[in-house]
Order: C-alpha cells, then sequence, then structure tokens
C-alpha cells in the first residue's frame, strides 16, 4: 500500500499581475528574421514555423523512493469552491485524493501570484 500526500492551495491572481515581459528573454533579427530566445529553453521562438527551432526539455524524473506529493494550485477561488474542504461544488476526484491523504489550509498568498508560483518551483 503506498501513501498519498495531497497538498491544495488555493491562491489569487488579480486581473492584469500575471502577465509582464519575460526575464531572461532577447529579441534578434538573423538574416532578416525576427527571432527570441528565452534563458532556459534551447530552441528558438521566430515569427514563422520554419524559422523557429523546437527543443524538449529532458524528462525529469524523481528519485528513488520520493514521497507521492500533488500540488493543486489553483486561482481565483477559496474554500467554498472545493468539496473536500466543505465547499459546495462537488469535487469527487479531489475528495478522494485528500480523503487518503493530507490536506494542508493555512497557505497565504500575497496580492501578486507570481511569488506564490515561484515559491513551488524547484
Amino acid at each position: 500500500m503506498t501513501k498519498h500526500s495531497v497538498a491544495v492551495l488555493v491562491a489569487a491572481c488579480l486581473v492584469g499581475s500575471c502577465g509582464g515581459t519575460e526575464r531572461g528573454s532577447e529579441i534578434r533579427v538573423v538574416d532578416g528574421v525576427k527571432q527570441k530566445t528565452v534563458e532556459g529553453f534551447g530552441g528558438v521562438i521566430a515569427e514563422r514555423y520554419e524559422n523557429s527551432e523546437e527543443w524538449w526539455a529532458p524528462e525529469v524524473r524523481p528519485r528513488e523512493g520520493a514521497p507521492n506529493v500533488i500540488v493543486f494550485l489553483l486561482d481565483d477561488v477559496g474554500f467554498a469552491q472545493i468539496g473536500s474542504f466543505g465547499g459546495l461544488i462537488e469535487t469527487p476526484n479531489i475528495d478522494r485524493l485528500a480523503a487518503n491523504g493530507l490536506r494542508y489550509n493555512n497557505f497565504h498568498t500575497t496580492a501578486l501570484c507570481s511569488p506564490s508560483r515561484a515559491s513551488l518551483t524547484r
């Protein structure tokens, strides 16, 4: 029998606060073709498909014996929307996962969604 851990995070994103210019990106013109490179992306983004270069990130696998954790990051919702926290909307699949794991309900977010999302990256 495997143990399941489920963390349900509730975060809010204000309209207009989640967009913006990407850091680490560069736009350049090569042979008359506008191309964009983004830090951490090995391909090239161009205005036309034939001038772009695809790239696939290497598959990241968990280490042997790593905990089995699922994180749900939801924008613009509260406890009233999730059935496993007593909400009115039925969420049977989330309820089933939560019934066999842990539920965390003391998550605090900022007025911007980006710091909350950034805290979940590795």
